[in-house]
């Protein structure tokens, strides 16, 4: 795992800020490529983006026109992972989640012990981790069934082919419960590691996007009659998988 390559996408849309935090702590790390997805972005992150793009040489931005909403623009970053073989895993996070330093020794060292495993952040109130001096060594962790803050989700290549691509009839939520319900339902574990760490921001992304209570109503009713149905077939169809 200490040499596999990781493709490492995020959506993004607006808060030039905290945007810029995420990929400052993400970005510049040996063997990981970044996968910016100009959303539709606002003027001030689509220049950031552009400007990572120009001066890092691991750094490439997709341009959507338009808002296409996170559940479609994590299924780009995955559909580029899939179409380049160079890539052993996929990473997708939010925009408004900081890593700690040594996040990406923690998950290796952490893969190189078990290759399937689903790690998780432990997410905390310090966003400098001012407070805390952790090494990478594996630890316990501890098994998790719900998702979280500030998402992030790691998969290797079998699993994203498994879980790709997330029902497009879902725009804004459910993304991450259709990835973590069907990796869960054939039997992968979600680990959330105490030396794994990040910090989330309350995101201002959903609140700012016009018409976003009745897209979340609408999200309900296309994960009971479209979400759910393709999590048990996958499920079904793939019960053998590990």
């Amino acid at each position: 795992m200490n040499n596999s390559k990781i493709l490492l996408s995020i959506p993004c849309l607006y808060g030039v800020e905290h945007t810029k935090e995420c990929i400052d702590s993400i970005a510049f790390k040996e063997n990981i490529d970044v996968y910016l997805i100009d959303n539709g972005a606002e003027d001030t992150v689509k220049k950031l983006l552009n400007d990572y793009e120009n001066r890092c040489p691991n750094v490439k931005v997709l341009h959507n026109p338009k808002n296409i909403f996170v559940n479609p623009a994590i299924n780009q970053g995955m559909q580029y992972f899939l179409e380049n073989k160079e890539y052993d895993y996929f990473i997708s996070i939010n925009s408004d989640l900081i890593l700690y330093p040594n996040w990406d020794e923690v998950v290796r060292k952490r893969l190189a012990v078990n290759p399937d495993e689903i790690c998780m952040p432990t997410i905390i109130n310090d966003k400098l981790f001012s407070n805390v001096s952790i090494n990478s060594d594996v630890v316990e962790g501890t098994v998790i069934n719900g998702g979280v803050n500030g998402v992030f989700m790691i998969m290797n290549r079998k699993q994203v082919e498994l879980v790709n691509p997330i029902p497009e009839e879902m725009k804004i939520w459910f993304g991450d419960n259709h990835i973590f319900d069907i990796l869960r339902g054939v039997g992968y574990k979600t680990i959330m590691s105490d030396n794994f760490l990040g910090y989330h921001y309350v995101s201002q992304n959903v609140q700012k996007v016009k018409g976003i209570s009745e897209m979340i109503e609408e999200d309900k009713v296309m994960w009971e009659s479209v979400g759910i149905p393709r999590i048990l077939e996958v499920i079904e169809q793939n019960k053998h998988t590990i």
